[in-house]
């Protein structure tokens, strides 16, 4: 957690994200498994999220936990498709070049 805090400025977001790790990380990591069925994937979609996270967390507001839960789990799942994608992709360019 400490790369992710280090890229914030302020304490205020800083305990904002705290907070967000704290209480949804498990959250994350279980819409993550979903999509990706690889826990090592699924950290990895977790681990993007929580960047994507902590560089708008000034934008993010924890009042409303349900918002807040469906946020999270949205940026998560987004990371998760990312991660497939950049595998597809991966395996026709292998193809590709594997096959005449």
């Amino acid at each position: 957690m400490i790369i992710y805090l280090s890229m914030i400025d302020n304490q205020v977001d800083r305990d904002k994200f705290e907070f967000i790790y704290d209480n949804y990380r498990y959250t994350m990591l279980y819409a993550a498994r979903g999509e990706l069925r690889d826990e090592y994937l699924a950290e990895d979609a977790v681990q993007e999220a929580f960047i994507a996270i902590a560089k708008n967390i000034s934008y993010i507001s924890i009042k409303d936990c349900n918002k807040l839960r469906r946020l999270v789990v949205i940026i998560t799942k987004n990371k998760a498709v990312d991660i497939i994608r950049k595998r597809e992709i991966r395996i026709l360019m292998w193809r590709e070049t594997h096959t005449s």
